[in-house]
């Protein structure tokens, strides 16, 4: 279950790269699946996190250029977005990588 969940999420995670605006907002679910793909699907989970964070940083240049021009005139949401997530793939790893860690101890 969890390698399916692992690779469901890499996937998902591949095609959001190919989604314009939307791709960026929604990489939250693939974060969500990540999150539990320990075991045989840690790899997986763990390529769906950092591809995340690629498209979040480096292929969705609207949703900076969004959220500096927010700033800007003074609205802050914009920018807590992509904070919110980018913070998600953060804790979404880090639950990834501690449930792999306490599987590993058992």
């Amino acid at each position: 279950m969890s390698k399916t969940l692992g690779m469901g999420a890499m996937i998902l995670s591949i095609l959001l790269i190919f989604i314009p605006v939307l791709g960026g907002y929604l990489i939250i679910v693939p974060a969500l699946l990540a999150a539990f793909a320990r075991g045989n699907g840690f790899a997986f989970g763990m390529v769906s996190i950092f591809l995340n964070l690629v498209n979040l940083f480096f292929l969705s240049p609207l949703l900076l250029w969004n959220a500096k021009g927010g700033m800007g005139m003074g609205d802050p949401w914009p920018l807590l977005a992509v904070i919110t997530l980018a913070t998600a793939q953060i804790v979404s790893g880090g639950t990834l990588f501690l449930m792999q860690k306490k599987l590993k101890s058992q």
